[in-house]
């Protein structure tokens, strides 16, 4: 009976961080109603045979899929969940628990068909079976839960698309708060941070290479994702693979970010990178329960809900204008990422993100997420042959407002990307790769410089804001990308801000392509 009540109330803790997948919230929502009915119908009055059977056939199956799940994959026809993902704290809990249930009605049952009377349980074994669930319980209800599937996603400094890879190889994931490597000052689970520490302070401008800066006396905060366990290359460490995290932690609730940079480390905190075998092929940061701009939720990706922030393995920061925010609530976050390893050892490593932030009393301007993708709800791949080319892809606003944050996202042999509204033949940020300048990079692409200003553009709802991406590539590809992340202010006062200098940096032609 507790082991039953037990395993429901976890699997209705599981709810809400697949608010963005109805088939298996309402999946769960069942399993956990039938399992405490089961379990209190077990408790208080004597059950037949039948029932006892039906608890134990019932629960035996819900481990089946489990295991699935966990060996296989998730069935194709659970939309935006295809693929295997990883053993966690609350999944196999509730699952050893439910293996308790099935044993003990085996047990009930060869009782209840025995002609001899039931036998008396000592009030000590009782006492040890229910510590035994407790124990099981609270830590299946406690946990975060990390899920690694084939959820669309690929190489990004600002990405998610792609379904249909399988699971990484990742050992014990968990994400966790922890102390801010830039501030001495620790950042308390709660979103509150004592003694702020201004990273650095910045009036609006256009950045020259994505610079990441506290904006009015932000609070720094990290979150870091792991450790997730790499195999070598050998042993298929460069193979695509997707993790899809959910529910994960978060720096702040209801406060404003107004920084980003993402990284890529070891335990020690020290950078993990080409010259040392890791890439972060991808980091895509959502949030289920708001639909995705220009994606909704008729697509693979869009079932992950708004993507708001994003990175390739060229680590790209964002930072917002003076008196801007990206607004979070208390709603979940999750986390879709793709890394690999180049190396001939396995590594183990961990996924950050700093950010500064201010509280909700701030009253920062609001700001919307406005994602533009070549291949916008696809798998974000698109062929380009050897030498100079050019990609446009358009989308009709639905919103009106103020453009103040954009950068881009291109893959080796990439040159730049182009933020433009279309229909007013308006550039708002040129985003421009970098190679050669940082060793650990190793000749790949390793940056690509935002766009930071009061009013880049303006965008009134119907016209069409276009993205450009261009490359000379040494050779032709078949799975390059093109994407750009804005930050739309919306409002009426499409004449507020003023109009930034033209800072982009000089364009080079990208090193010869060496695939990864």
């Amino acid at each position: 009976m507790l082991a039953s009540v037990g395993a429901g109330v976890v699997h209705f803790t599981a709810v809400g961080a697949h608010s963005a997948h109805t088939l298996i919230a309402g999946f769960f929502v069942a399993v956990g109603v039938l399992q405490v009915d089961w379990g209190v119908a077990v408790a208080f009055k004597r059950p037949t045979s039948a029932l006892l059977t039906t608890g134990a056939v019932g629960n035996a199956l819900v481990v089946m899929v489990w295991l699935m799940s966990r060996t296989v994959g998730t069935p194709a026809f659970v939309p935006g969940s295809e693929g295997r993902e990883v053993f966690g704290v609350k999944d196999t809990a509730c699952s050893v628990l439910e293996l308790v249930i099935v044993a003990g009605a085996a047990v009930l049952i060869g009782w209840e068909q025995s002609d001899s009377r039931r036998p008396r349980v000592p009030m000590q074994a009782f006492a040890a079976a229910a510590t035994a669930v407790v124990l099981l319980t609270v830590p299946g209800v406690g946990a975060p839960l990390g899920h690694a599937t084939g959820h669309a996603g690929h190489d990004v400094a600002a990405h998610a698309g792609h379904a249909g890879h399988v699971a990484l190889h990742a050992h014990s994931v968990h994400a966790e708060h922890v102390a801010s490597h830039d501030a001495a000052h620790r950042h308390e689970a709660s979103g509150h941070a004592h003694h702020p520490t201004v990273l650095a302070v910045a009036g609006p401008r256009r950045s020259d290479a994505g610079v990441f800066a506290a904006r009015e006396g932000g609070l720094p905060a990290r979150v870091r994702y792991g450790p997730i366990v790499l195999p070598s290359a050998g042993m298929g460490g460069t193979s695509e693979r997707n993790i899809v995290l959910t529910n994960v932690a978060k720096p702040c609730s209801d406060c404003f970010i107004t920084g980003a940079r993402p990284n890529l480390v070891y335990a020690d905190g020290s950078t993990a990178n080409y010259d040392t075998g890791p890439m972060l092929h991808h980091a895509v940061w959502t949030r289920p329960s708001i639909d995705d701009l220009t994606c909704g939720r008729n697509s693979a990706i869009g079932s992950q809900g708004q993507r708001f922030f994003a990175s390739g393995n060229e680590r790209t920061p964002m930072s917002m204008p003076a008196g801007f925010g990206y607004y979070l609530g208390a709603d979940p976050w999750n986390l879709i990422l793709e890394l690999m390893n180049h190396g001939q050892v396995p590594r183990t490593v961990y996924v950050t993100l700093d950010v500064t932030y201010r509280q909700a009393s701030a009253n920062l301007k609001r700001l919307t997420p406005v994602w533009l993708d070549v291949a916008n709800c696809g798998d974000s791949k698109y062929s380009i042959p050897a030498g100079p080319s050019e990609r446009t892809w358009t989308w009709t606003s639905s919103i009106t407002g103020r453009v103040v944050a954009a950068g881009g996202h291109v893959h080796d042999g990439g040159v730049k990307t182009v933020l433009t509204n279309e229909t007013m033949d308006q550039t708002m940020c040129t985003s421009v790769a970098g190679y050669g300048h940082k060793p650990g990079y190793e000749g790949h692409i390793e940056s690509m410089n935002t766009c930071v200003w009061d009013r880049l553009g303006v965008l009134r709802k119907g016209q069409d804001l276009g993205l450009h991406a261009y490359y000379d590539s040494s050779e032709a590809q078949d799975d390059v990308m093109g994407i750009d992340l804005a930050f739309v202010y919306e409002t009426q006062d499409l004449n507020g801000g003023t109009a930034p200098p033209d800072q982009s940096p000089s364009e080079q032609t990208p090193p010869p392509v060496h695939h990864h």
